[in-house]
């Protein structure tokens, strides 16, 4: 695989969230994450110090895999770190509306059953019987086709990688310049492969539901990613990331083996919930 060199692009001007810098690549504009801060650790693994890079990578590709609609990603060096390199999904004058900005607008029905739940509608709670209405009756998620079944695409692709964070803030629809509205590509999958969801597969919220609650929507979405889903060549893209680039650490053969693992572990468990 190609890493590609950031250091001496130009910055664009647009402005991004949390510990990314927005730069131009070939007349168009991408988004560098850059790995979390280890300064007050010793001794740590340079797998767990790229791992929040790794994983958004990974876990893109993944869903690449799926044919699912993704953000395009890349693994990417900027003066002297690994980061990831997401390509801007919106054009200039394109606005970005989070799930949370939709779940929040005024709904006199959606408004008495997030009290019901116990949320207050403003914070990142993922209650489903909240996610499902909101997707059921707002204005705008009306207008725009299939966006239940993106919704358990990525509850179930979610569980597959072990990407246990995915919250209101995490996926949305593009409202266009031409005021047109329709649903973002699939971006945030930085908790895939979570050391605390992977150890107990079991335990995990995602997997829980998918066993005990028998959703038909849910059982259809995991036979159609189950249809997809080949391990070999989920296997392919860790096997083809580059242990370092430049002297710098990028992945040990340990930790592509515990990704690999994990996948491996989560598809047994997925195949067998769909056989039941």
């Amino acid at each position: 695989m190609k890493i590609i060199d950031f250091s001496h692009c130009e910055e664009n001007d647009r402005t991004y969230a949390g510990k990314k810098l927005g730069v131009i690549y070939q007349d168009e504009n991408w988004i560098l994450k850059f790995p979390k801060s280890t300064i007050e650790f010793r001794n740590v693994d340079f797998s767990y110090k790229t791992s929040p890079t790794l994983s958004e990578y990974v876990g893109s590709q993944i869903y690449k895999q799926l044919n699912i609609p993704v953000h395009e990603t890349s693994l990417g060096y900027f003066k002297g770190k690994i980061v990831v390199a997401c390509k801007d999904f919106l054009e200039r004058g394109d606005q970005l509306i989070e799930f949370k900005q939709l779940k929040n607008m005024y709904n006199e029905e959606l408004t008495d059953l997030i009290a019901k739940e116990g949320s207050s509608g403003i914070d990142d709670g993922t209650d489903l019987n909240v996610v499902l209405s909101v997707i059921e009756k707002n204005i705008i998620l009306k207008m725009i086709p299939n966006v239940k079944e993106r919704f358990w695409d990525m509850f179930v692709v979610d569980a597959l990688i072990g990407n246990n964070n995915r919250n209101n803030e995490d996926w949305g629809v593009i409202k266009r310049l031409s005021e047109k509205y329709e649903l973002a590509p699939v971006y945030d999958s930085g908790n895939a492969f979570s050391n605390k969801a992977s150890n107990e597969p079991l335990k995990n919220s995602a997997f829980y539901y998918i066993k005990e609650n028998q959703n038909p929507d849910c059982i259809l979405a995991v036979q159609r990613i189950m249809e997809k889903t080949n391990l070999d060549r989920f296997y392919k893209i860790i096997d083809e990331i580059p242990t370092e680039y430049k002297g710098v650490p990028i992945i040990s053969e340990y930790y592509k083996k515990y990704m690999k693992d994990i996948l491996r572990i989560r598809d047994v468990y997925l195949k067998r919930e769909q056989l039941h």
